[in-house]
């Protein structure tokens, strides 16, 4: 379903774009046959018109479906069309004096006059037999009439080979149904045997298959009989291990029951005598705990009076340590004085002095410089700001000045197409009433033609002469006429004069005949 859905849509789009190239085709068209089409000579306005629909087509019919038309290919092709088209009027031009020179000399030759050359003097004839009718006056009649003669022969062989050839395929398409019918119920027969082997093949395998089917039947109860011995003793045997299991169980029960009150026994033992050792550990504890606390205050007051002891030494040592200190602090500061006075101290000092102060100095700069900056990066953001919202005002200026061109040059392009067709509807009114008046006046032509064939049919019956050329043209059926004895004898039979008894018989057989060859003598 998938496939042909997809196979349908396919299609679908072919279609689709198919009807697309067609309108397209037809628009280019109709644009080329309005603008290089038109001509006031209707030989040249069909050649051009014949040329450019022949291009065209052959262009588009070369460009695939999904191709898209571009101005460059519809200007190429509109230049080779022009270049095609400017040739046509000089071609039909040099065609049209071709013809004229080609027939500029007439039906008689060099000169506009028939020249007279002898007839085929048939009245006088070769001898009895090859008379013509007295009413068959001119060359032209025999000719005419023995053409007609022979087409009318023609038409009569045709008719019976037609009937013989329509029996033969009647005989064939006999011979074939009836091939048809003995393969048809050869193959009724054929098909009721095989079918009655098919039968019995078919009651054979259903016979097998019964036969299978008791076997595999006889075979299923052995096995279920043997299955159901089996569970049966499985299930004996699960009863003893479960019998076995359960006495077990009860053993190792009675025998846990035995050690579970063993054991709490010998627990109670076992905290009973833990209660009595703890009890004395707590009677020694609190006998130690006397001894030791008056040990205790013992050491207690020995060492309160080594500390008071100690404090002394320490305050008298450390009265000495301070004296020594300020002793040799006294000496240092009168020392440093005079080095910062008089030696490199002072030196070091300056320098360190003007460390100091270009490292303030520079700290400053360095904080100008970043209070610069962040100045800076605000008025850059605050200003690219600015210039994104005039950016986005102009690109929707230019987005809304393009929409609009848009919609001018297309309403100047659906404006111009509109022209277009509507010059081209008016242009195919006028060609429908330029072929109207060309219909008219070709009418009026057959008409005053007819009217001139009238008139020379009238002349042709009291002399009507054969040019040698025509002769020439025409040597075979004039010789045919002088030596063809039974289609003399045709003749005869045909427009001997009528006596007036016959008229209404051969009236009659002529009415029967829906006219024939004896019309061209009445014409």
């Amino acid at each position: 379903d998938d496939k042909k859905k997809v196979r349908m849509a396919a299609i679908q789009e072919r279609n689709e774009k198919k009807a697309v190239r067609k309108k397209q085709q037809n628009i280019v068209l109709q644009k080329f046959l309005t603008k290089f089409g038109q001509s006031t000579d209707r030989a040249t306005k069909s050649a051009l018109a014949n040329s450019i629909t022949k291009m065209v087509t052959m262009y588009f019919d070369a460009r695939s479906l999904g191709e898209d038309l571009t101005a460059a290919m519809l200007a190429d092709l509109e230049r080779r069309v022009e270049g095609a088209c400017q040739k046509i009027p000089k071609e039909v031009e040099a065609y049209k004096r071709d013809f004229e020179r080609s027939g500029a000399k007439g039906k008689y030759g060099s000169s506009s006059k028939p020249t007279n050359v002898p007839d085929l003097d048939l009245q006088a004839g070769g001898g009895g037999d090859l008379t013509l009718p007295s009413n068959i006056n001119n060359d032209w009649a025999a000719l005419t009439i023995a053409n007609a003669i022979d087409f009318e022969e023609k038409k009569r062989k045709e008719k019976v080979d037609d009937k013989e050839r329509k029996m033969k395929q009647r005989q064939k398409f006999d011979q074939q149904k009836a091939e048809n019918d003995r393969r048809r119920q050869q193959e009724i027969e054929e098909g009721r045997l095989e079918r009655l082997r098919n039968q019995e093949k078919f009651n054979d395998f259903k016979r097998q298959e019964a036969e299978q089917a008791a076997k595999k039947a006889k075979e299923h109860e052995e096995l279920r009989r043997m299955y159901a011995q089996q569970v049966e003793q499985r299930r004996i045997e699960k009863e003893k291990e479960a019998r076995r299991l359960k006495e077990e169980a009860e053993k190792d029960a009675a025998r846990l029951a035995r050690e579970l009150k063993s054991s709490q026994d010998a627990a109670l033992d076992l905290k009973r005598s833990e209660r009595k050792r703890y009890q004395a550990m707590v009677d020694e504890s609190a006998r130690n705990e006397i001894v030791r606390q008056q040990e205790k205050e013992k050491q207690a007051a020995a060492d309160r009076k080594l500390a008071a002891d100690y404090k002394k030494k320490l305050d008298k040592e450390e009265a000495a340590r301070a004296k020594a200190l300020e002793d040799r602090m006294k000496r240092y500061e009168g020392i440093g004085e005079e080095w910062a006075k008089t030696g490199a101290g002072a030196q070091k000092a300056k320098e360190e002095a003007k460390i100091l102060a270009i490292i303030a100095k520079e700290a400053a700069k360095k904080e100008q410089r970043d209070d610069d900056r962040n100045r800076l990066d605000k008025e850059k953001i605050a200003h690219s700001k600015v210039m994104m919202k005039k950016l986005n005002a102009r690109l929707l200026e230019e987005k809304k000045a393009r929409d609009e061109h848009e919609k001018s040059m297309e309403a100047k392009f659906y404006s111009s197409m509109k022209q277009e067709n509507e010059h081209a509807i008016s242009m195919e009114k006028m060609k429908e009433e330029k072929r109207k008046q060309a219909a008219y006046e070709y009418k009026s032509k057959l008409k005053q033609q007819q009217v001139d064939n009238l008139f020379r049919s009238n002349a042709l019956e009291t002399n009507l002469a054969v040019s040698e050329t025509e002769r020439l043209m025409n040597s075979k059926l004039f010789e045919k006429l002088k030596t063809d004895s039974e289609l003399i004898h045709k003749m005869q039979r045909k427009f001997e004069p009528v006596k007036p008894g016959l008229a209404s018989q051969r009236a009659r057989e002529s009415a029967r005949g829906g006219g024939g060859v004896a019309d061209l003598v009445r014409m």
